[in-house]
């Protein structure tokens, strides 16, 4: 509803304006009528109304005067301009102080109606038009510090506004802090509604966000000196805790933030936010007492290819799950790293291609997207030991059962489906049920008992594969390769595409291909 207000000094025209249309049916209420300039004035700057229907005479101040001021103050008011005049004789001030229009006295009901409908339709395209705004630069401050942190150059305009992001009040210092979200389900737009919530409640007095990935959330706070740095932190823990089912995890550098030092803050933040995986579930870490033998790169010392291999084809799931649990089991205690876990579960998806190959023939699966898929979306390593184990006991389950058995029928006939439609924006569960004629719970449940992944995920695999393959062209811009894939927004596909594979789109073609136009 937008709000008008009413200054005409005299009652009986005041009166027969307020009476003479249904204002609210036109997405209108007027919330205030007076008698002079001068109260009309004091409202308008107080309560900034969307609309002022003023006289042109009025005693202590006219029309022409308020819409002066309120041209000047940057008000944002639309102004109609009432007079009994001829109004071409101020259409040279009117234009200057930017008057909406002028309605002649007497006043013409149709006149007025459509007067508003005009006035409404510009204030919703200003609004439109200032959300895009807004939207773009919020966007912008965002990609240039996830460059920066990553470690790109950036040009002035671009160090300008990292200062700008990083200059504190006198009272406070920058730290930085890092989330990571389960996501088991590959939900998008995770972070951002972590993001929404946390502003809404003011965790922090002076804060920045800026989503890494999917998954990975950081916020630069300016934290006064006064206040303690881990009641913010409870604080917002809590809060997520109680708004979002997502298990969370976040780490507390309390190095003091410079523009010179930032990219390595988070770089030694970001390490200890992934080696967090060892710790459990909805940790605070403090960077300062890291976890000891996360530094460790050595290859994981013990292989068990030989043996998981040997009892997946006696189908010895006891067995299977006893060599598990002691692989991780050495993994948390000897060795725990980012590196080995990556490496142990190399070992186990490529076993588990090996005796799937000999069974049923079948093209090798892409490990990378499964273990990118583990370490991005879980944030425990039993969490992700238990999958292991499940998806192994799936195997084994259903080696003997055919390929036009339904359940794998149905299963095979969605990979199909998003195999060929997952350059459509549209693409996902509820458009996937609709073609299918299934439910999206059974679906979902089904998907991800057989392939253990969610529906969301394998759209993101499919899609993201596909992006790899078109970004060696050097014909395709990124504003079309997003659109062939099904995003809409190539900002948000950059961030995906980096969170999936390690590298943006950039990145990848200076490393792997000629010069691209984006």
């Amino acid at each position: 509803m937008f709000n008008i207000i009413i200054a005409e000094d005299e009652y009986l025209i005041r009166e027969r304006i307020k009476k003479m249309l249904d204002y609210t049916l036109l997405g209108f209420k007027i919330i205030h009528d007076v008698d002079n300039g001068k109260d009309a004035y004091e409202f308008i700057v107080k309560e900034k109304p969307h609309l002022a229907i003023l006289d042109i005479k009025m005693p202590l101040m006219t029309g022409l005067e308020i819409a002066e001021k309120i041209h000047e103050e940057n008000l944002g008011t639309k102004i109609v301009i009432l007079t009994s005049y001829n109004y071409f004789s101020f259409a040279q001030q009117s234009i200057k102080y930017g008057v909406f229009a002028y309605l002649l006295k007497p006043i013409n009901k149709n006149e007025l109606k459509s007067l508003l409908i005009q006035v409404r339709d510009e204030i919703i395209k200003n609004n439109r038009l200032t959300n895009i705004v807004i939207s773009y630069q919020a966007e912008w401050k965002e990609k240039i510090m996830i460059d920066y942190v990553s470690g790109k150059t950036l040009d002035s305009e671009e160090v300008s506004c990292i200062k700008s992001i990083l200059n504190p009040e006198n009272d406070c210092t920058p730290f930085l802090i890092l989330l990571k979200i389960e996501n088991i389900d590959g939900e998008s737009g995770v972070s951002g509604k972590i993001q929404q919530i946390s502003e809404k409640q003011s965790v922090f007095p002076s804060f920045f966000f800026f989503c890494y990935t999917d998954n990975i959330l950081g916020i630069l706070i300016n934290k006064p000196y006064s206040l303690k740095l881990s009641i913010q932190i409870a604080s917002l823990q809590n809060l997520l805790l109680k708004n979002f089912h997502y298990s969370i995890n976040i780490v507390i550098n309390p190095e003091i933030i410079k523009i010179n030092n930032l990219p390595d803050i988070f770089k030694s933040s970001l390490n200890s936010l992934q080696d967090t995986v060892f710790l459990g579930k909805n940790v605070i870490l403090h960077i300062k007492n890291p976890l000891p033998g996360t530094n460790n790169t050595a290859p994981y010392p013990n292989s068990i290819r030989d043996s998981l291999l040997l009892n997946l084809r006696t189908g010895d799931i006891e067995n299977i799950n006893y060599i598990l649990e002691r692989a991780f089991r050495n993994l948390k205690e000897k060795s725990p790293s980012q590196h080995n876990l990556y490496i142990l579960l190399s070992e186990i998806l490529l076993t588990c291609n090996l005796y799937i190959n000999e069974v049923n023939s079948l093209p090798d699966d892409n490990d990378s997207f499964y273990i990118h898929e583990l370490i991005e979306n879980y944030i425990f390593l039993d969490d992700i030991a238990l999958w292991c184990k499940e998806f192994i006991k799936n195997i084994i389950c259903n080696k003997n059962i055919s390929l036009n058995n339904t359940t794998q029928m149905l299963v095979r006939r969605v990979q199909r489906l998003i195999e060929s439609s997952y350059s459509n924006a549209a693409l996902d569960l509820n458009y996937i049920s609709e073609e299918t004629g299934y439910s999206p719970s059974y679906l979902s449940g089904t998907f991800k008992k057989i392939t253990g992944f969610s529906v969301v995920q394998y759209i993101t695999k499919c899609r993201m594969e596909a992006a790899l393959k078109l970004l060696l062209s050097n014909k395709i811009k990124l504003t079309d390769l997003c659109e062939k894939v099904g995003y809409s927004d190539s900002f948000y596909f950059s961030k995906r595409f980096k969170s999936f594979f390690g590298y943006s789109p950039s990145e990848y073609i200076s490393n792997n291909g000629p010069k691209n136009p984006f």
